[in-house]
């Protein structure tokens, strides 16, 4: 059926974008980088969930399990770095 190949397809995409070098990574933009770690979370083990755009208080990852666990990613570029106050 479309839904099970369409299933296959999205966790070989996952796998492919969790195996990422780091000149890939580097051209992503903050979204990317949400669902790159949400495929590299998934390729260990985990069940993470990538929240709304707005309206998260600053949580980018939530993964559930025995405990909930809250990721707040940031990526910027080069030129752009993260400031420890962000952090």
């Amino acid at each position: 059926s479309q839904f099970a190949y369409r299933v296959i397809r999205e966790r070989r995409y996952m796998k492919e974008l969790a195996q990422s070098g780091m000149p890939y990574i580097d051209k992503m933009d903050g979204y990317q980088f949400e669902v790159y770690l949400r495929a590299l979370f998934q390729q260990l083990g985990y069940k993470p969930q990538i929240t709304p755009k707005s309206g998260d208080f600053g949580a980018d990852l939530v993964m559930k399990g025995k405990e909930k666990v809250v990721i707040q990613a940031k990526r910027y570029s080069a030129k752009n770095r993260v400031s420890l106050s962000a952090v």
